[in-house]
């Protein structure tokens, strides 16, 4: 059962790098600003939490469907980002291959 955990894991934790490296790079290129930024990283570390206790498997769940690219639809929802930023953002994401967060 570790491996189980372990494999989970590390999906999660690329994800979460591929999704941070993105925005970092379109902070960079001025797309997004430093607040956008910022205010992204904590719908994705607020939704990533898991609010009660329950088996590791299950958090990798609630983790994993955080970091899916469906997401950013979400985050233009809230007003967070604009829907061109979300598109770029989308688009950025599209480039990695995510489809590990759906099994």
């Amino acid at each position: 059962m570790e491996y189980k955990f372990t494999v989970e894991q590390q999906k999660v934790k690329r994800a979460e790098f591929i999704l941070r490296i993105c925005i970092e790079k379109l902070r960079q290129e001025k797309v997004l600003s430093n607040t956008d930024a910022k205010a992204i990283n904590k719908y994705i570390s607020d939704k990533m939490e898991n609010k009660r206790y329950e088996a590791h498997i299950n958090n990798y769940k609630y983790q994993k469907n955080a970091l899916k690219i469906k997401n950013v639809d979400n985050i233009v929802s809230k007003n967070i980002i604009t829907k061109e930023q979300g598109e770029i953002l989308k688009k950025e994401l599209s480039k990695y291959n995510l489809n590990n967060l759906e099994y």
